[in-house]
């Protein structure tokens, strides 16, 4: 510590008492060095002196013989005359305090002005003068820097409390790992890759994706969380890894995975139960060996996309309304996707900006179109930001007055819906509606419906789309409790599709009999708020047609019972 703390907070005192007399306009005393300034040592001396203090040098008068040299020396075996007791130095509190002749001697003296100095800085400029500071001022000065000094020695070695224990990505406790917090706080980490001079390329990353990182790592993470899954499951070693799959069935799933992106986010892998080999969740997402069983009807473009792509990433098939799909990337990989040939990790999952530009420059030179269908790939795993300039671009047209964004981000990375993307959503002058699609009521979760009701708070208008899926959806009961759910939700249920030709999906077709059937079940169920439209794509680009129950043949009505009823009219 700083020696002489208790002098320098007396001298502190003293002055701050000298600026109230000064502001009240009263005389301000002398200013006498104070004793305590002293150093113990000299202290001591003075004591033995009987409290007599030699002022410093700078404060004796100028005739005073002894301002020019050294003072006089007493001669060896002389005595000391002792001082009158009036003279002598009082000891009050344990300071010494100086006499009258010694106050004398430091009382401040009239001295000359000192002479102009030039100045060769900029703002002076040569041979301004310095100005002139008073000894008073730059001494309060010099106590303020050693105060500050003082203060600073007492933070640095003050008593800190430990950082608290680092945590893993998804809240759960983790080891340290290097560029953590060190107990003392304050001091820099290591250097990042920008600093190290290491180049560092942005990159799109979908909602839920593991970054670079392998298999070996996406496995030593389900295994700490003790069976949670903290990653994207992206491979049947990671499968296996999470206990949905067995680890022979693992070898066996291999080349499926090859011929088809794999992608399982960990709110999804939560609800799949792995004891229930017909879990609807699992059959969703979870590779199967049938998929490499191709039938002779099935299409790799099955609802003719390419038939009527004007320019790369535009889908122009009916007159008023577009396609724009800037990503063939998905956080999650259906099994039925009628996409399936196309979506998946590879040089062309992303649009490049040029294509882009060429997309948005196409839409902008034709005034017919009203609305445009953002699809994918999922176009919720693109940034706030590049949503966002895409939703300006598209605000500057004044022929397009809807933008709908096709996703299943909400219900199986509910935690991508951010404030951020929300906002990116919205465009001045443009109604946005979000299609969610959404197959079974377990798939609605707390957190879901959470991120559904941020879409929604933010006047976002929600519409479903539901696929008719063998062993997922194909009861009027499994069927009802989604539609009610969608309803109390403020989602509008709006398409029921028939399953489209995809390669490898016909294990999960349902017959279209079955799905007439189905409906005709649900329309005596349920609420005519929970009625979709039973849509089929026909098959090689000719559009979306209702293919739902009929109710009225030959002269007779049909009621959802089943029972037929004569009608004219």
């Amino acid at each position: 510590m700083v020696p002489g703390g208790r002098a320098l907070r007396g001298a502190d005192a003293g002055l701050r008492r000298a600026a109230r007399r000064r502001r009240r306009g009263r005389r301000v005393p002398a200013l006498a060095p104070p004793g305590p300034q002293l150093r113990p040592l000299r202290r001591a001396r003075a004591a033995r002196r009987g409290g007599s203090l030699r002022p410093p040098r700078r404060h004796r008068p100028a005739g005073d013989p002894r301002g020019a040299g050294a003072r006089p020396r007493r001669p060896r075996g002389g005595r000391r005359a002792r001082r009158p007791a009036g003279r002598r130095g009082r000891q009050l509190v344990g300071r010494l305090q100086p006499g009258a002749q010694r106050l004398r001697r430091a009382a401040p003296r009239a001295r000359p002005p000192d002479p102009a100095r030039p100045l060769s800085g900029a703002r002076g400029g040569p041979g301004a003068a310095e100005p002139r500071r008073s000894a008073h001022g730059g001494a309060f000065r010099a106590l303020l820097l050693r105060r500050r000094a003082r203060q600073r020695l007492r933070r640095t070695h003050r008593r800190r409390r430990a950082a608290p224990s680092l945590r893993r990505r998804h809240g759960g406790p983790g080891r340290a790992r290097p560029g953590g917090l060190p107990a003392r706080r304050g001091f820099p980490r290591r250097p990042g890759r920008h600093a190290r001079g290491q180049r560092h390329r942005a990159r799109l990353r979908p909602a839920g994706d593991a970054g670079g990182r392998g298999a070996a790592h996406r496995g030593r993470a389900v295994a700490a969380g003790g069976g949670r899954v903290s990653a994207t499951l992206r491979t049947p070693a990671d499968l296996a890894g999470a206990g949905l799959i067995g680890v022979a069935e693992a070898a066996a799933l291999a080349p499926v995975a090859e011929r088809y992106a794999v992608a399982v986010s960990p709110a999804m892998a939560a609800l799949i139960d792995p004891a229930d080999p017909a879990d609807p969740i699992a059959r969703q997402f979870v590779p199967r060996p049938a998929e490499l069983d191709r039938r002779p009807e099935e299409l790799e473009d099955p609802i003719g996309d390419a038939a009527h792509s004007p320019v790369p990433g535009i889908v122009h098939r009916y007159p008023d309304r577009a396609l724009l799909t800037l990503l063939y990337v998905c956080p999650v990989y259906c099994r039925f996707c009628f996409r399936r040939e196309r979506v998946g990790p590879g040089a062309d999952a992303v649009l490049p900006p040029d294509r882009i530009a060429a997309a948005l420059d196409y839409i902008a030179g034709q005034p017919a179109i009203w609305e445009v269908i953002l699809t994918g790939g999922d176009p919720l795993a693109l940034s706030p930001r590049r949503i966002a300039d895409v939703m300006a671009r598209l605000a500057a047209m004044p022929h397009v007055r809807i933008v709908r964004f096709h996703t299943r981000v909400p219900v199986v990375t509910p935690e991508a819906v951010t404030p951020e993307l929300v906002a990116a959503l919205g465009a001045s002058g443009k109604t946005t509606y979000v299609g969610l699609h959404c197959n079974h009521p377990r798939e609605l979760t707390a957190a879901a419906r959470e991120a559904c009701g941020r879409l929604l708070d933010a006047g976002l208008a929600l519409v479903s789309q539901t696929v008719l899926l063998r062993g997922v959806n194909d009861d009027a009961e499994t069927l009802a409790t989604l539609m009610r759910a969608f309803v109390e939700l403020r989602i509008r249920p709006y398409y029921l599709h028939h399953g489209d030709l995809a390669p490898g999906t016909a294990h999960l077709r349902v017959p279209l009999a079955e799905g007439q059937a189905l409906m005709r079940a649900l329309r005596g169920r349920v609420s005519g708020l929970c009625q979709p439209t039973y849509v089929l794509d026909i098959p090689g680009g000719h559009g979306k047609v209702p293919v739902g129950p009929g109710y009225i043949a030959d002269g007779a009505v049909t009621d959802p019972w089943g029972a037929s009823h004569a009608y004219e009219g």
